[in-house]
């Protein structure tokens, strides 16, 4: 077994996959697809002298980590990202400690991701004598396979494919099947979304992927016109624009009803915002009193269209404020049962694609 294992190919485990987000009457409304395997497999803690694929350098990664042989495990790891940099320096300057890896008896694969040139592994490493823990390793192959060093990093990447694996996992349960029913048309949208890895791997390599059935609205709003406005999402917007000025900000508590009005939940003190660096768009977290000032300075909106759900829609406008900045497409979701229009706060599946900074990025872009 462990022969057959050191010679898997890297496409072998890690399938493309489809699977709705979002489903409204049946039909797919947000629907993604991505290289992710969630078949579970125990690695080989050996020694690789040459490894040739993923799995061999994280097998002799571990194998070394777990009987202290750390001197030159630097070379284990991708030059052109400067991990092996990270990685020397850190040891150098004995600011890391893997001492908890002694005790590691067991590594499984829990699932196995790839977006272009990165495949990543979910990994649950299981000690003597004590609970097991989480890691997540990932690994670029261009000649050789090597490690990438983003432990202590949170970025884009990362963040979008646990975002993926979640909505992934969360389809499967909710709807059962994988495969999406979404299918072309002057509404539907699709982004291909890329990462600095991406060029490494084959053009054939799937990146990943996600349709939107979006529902033009295309209606623009002025606040000083609001008296004119008769479609029910821009009367809402209207609303939180005007509870806005009415908000006293020298007021705590009456600031803090503002925010949980508009966010629709009790423990968050602001909410984040999309912005431009360009040419992204990045997400923005923004105290209650900065809140308050960037709806006052609304002056128009444009509600581009709602991606439509069985129980809430993501609405999706871009405000341009009073200096003429147009801002990035921002999302607000809107539940069908209570017709309340909520900014920021649902952070279930389908909203969260809309935060994600890549995500964001793409799409305005698009639209």
């Amino acid at each position: 077994m462990l022969l057959v294992l050191s010679f898997v190919n890297t496409k072998a485990y890690a399938q493309e996959s489809n699977w709705a987000i979002a489903k409204n009457n049946g039909i797919d409304t947000l629907s993604a697809s991505g290289s992710i395997n969630t078949s579970r497999y125990v690695l080989p803690l050996i020694e690789f002298k040459n490894p040739k694929s993923p799995i061999d350098v994280i097998s002799n990664y571990f194998w070394r980590l777990k009987n202290n042989k750390i001197d030159g495990i630097e070379h284990l790891f991708y030059r052109k990202d400067g991990s092996f940099g990270k990685v020397q320096s850190m040891l150098e300057r004995q600011q890391v400690n893997f001492d908890q890896f002694a005790k590691v008896e067991e590594a499984e694969v829990v699932a196995v991701k790839k977006w272009g040139g990165l495949t990543s592994f979910d990994i649950k490493l299981k000690a003597k004598g004590e609970q097991s823990f989480g890691w997540q390793q990932n690994v670029v192959c261009e000649k050789q396979c090597k490690l990438i060093w983003d432990l202590f990093d949170k970025n884009e990447t990362t963040d979008m494919l646990e975002l993926f694996l979640f909505t992934y996992l969360e389809s499967n349960r909710i709807y059962g099947e994988k495969e999406s029913d979404i299918v072309g048309g002057k509404d539907v949208t699709t982004l291909l979304l890329s990462n600095k890895y991406s060029a490494m791997g084959s053009a054939k390599e799937p990146r990943l992927e996600i349709s939107l059935r979006l529902s033009p609205i295309n209606h623009e709003i002025e606040f000083k016109k609001c008296s004119e406005v008769k479609e029910e999402i821009g009367l809402k917007l209207c609303d939180i624009h005007n509870k806005s000025f009415a908000a006293n900000t020298e007021d705590r508590t009456e600031l803090t009803t503002f925010i949980t009005n508009l966010t629709g939940r009790e423990d968050l003190d602001g909410l984040y915002v999309n912005e431009f660096s360009e040419p992204n768009v990045y997400s923005k977290f923004y105290g209650p009193h900065a809140v308050v000032q960037f709806i006052t300075s609304w002056e128009k909106a444009k509600i581009l269209g709602a991606v439509k759900g069985t129980d809430t829609d993501i609405i999706l406008f871009r405000p341009i404020i009073t200096s003429g900045k147009e801002y990035p497409i921002q999302a607000l979701s809107y539940d069908k049962t209570s017709k309340k229009l909520i900014y920021g706060s649902n952070w279930d599946q389908n909203y969260l694609f809309f935060y994600n900074d890549i995500f964001s990025s793409e799409l305005e872009r698009n639209l």
